[in-house]
């Protein structure tokens, strides 16, 4: 499912209308689709939410309208508001473009997540790497290599034979063998002379 085959879509309890999605709240810790944020005004762009249904309540959407099952708002809480067309910047400040869609996939507990993020620049990044979601789209610093990650082989070729590359199972190796931290102590013969 993507953000934009919902957004701008009428919002329907029975055949009452109760106002227009403008976009969703997602959790950043699981990145798990928690709300359907609504407006009251027609226009479906214009990023004001006056109310929030759980999204757990939706039954089904067609070309036209969500339906769904009850109408109990309830105020989003901890959770990273969703929008369309807002700017997207890495950490050190480089635009990216415009939110043009997310995409949600449905996961083996029934619940919606959010997968990736892409932009009017045909960049696409992945919803993990969201840092913020406010007036803009902060995305996290890029690691070059986390710990554990493999190393590709062109960069693998540029360190010599005698440097020491830490990874992930070279650390665990020493741990389990007590080996983590090694030094000898030597200290010169005392000397009285210099008393």
């Amino acid at each position: 499912m993507l953000l934009s085959s919902i957004v701008g879509k009428r919002i329907f309890v029975g055949a009452t209308p109760r106002g227009i999605c403008t976009g969703v709240g997602i959790s950043l810790k699981n990145f798990t689709v928690k709300y359907i944020l609504c407006s009251n005004t027609v226009e479906p762009w214009r990023e004001r939410v006056d109310f929030a249904l759980p999204f757990s309540c939706m039954n089904s959407v067609d070309e036209v309208c969500i339906h769904t099952s009850k109408t109990r708002a309830v105020f989003p809480k901890t959770c990273a508001q969703i929008f369309l067309q807002k700017p997207v910047f890495t950490f050190d400040g480089m635009s990216l473009g415009n939110v043009t869609d997310v995409s949600f996939s449905l996961t083996n507990n029934g619940n919606f997540t959010a997968d990736f993020v892409y932009t009017d620049k045909n960049e696409t990044f992945s919803a993990g790497a969201i840092y913020a979601f406010l007036d803009a789209v902060i995305l996290k610093k890029d690691r070059p290599y986390p710990l554990g990650q493999r190393i590709p082989a062109p960069i693998l070729s540029r360190f010599g034979n005698n440097q020491t590359l830490v990874s992930k199972a070279v650390l665990q190796r020493a741990i389990q063998q007590n080996a983590l931290i090694r030094f000898t102590l030597a200290l010169p013969p005392f000397n009285r002379t210099l008393l």
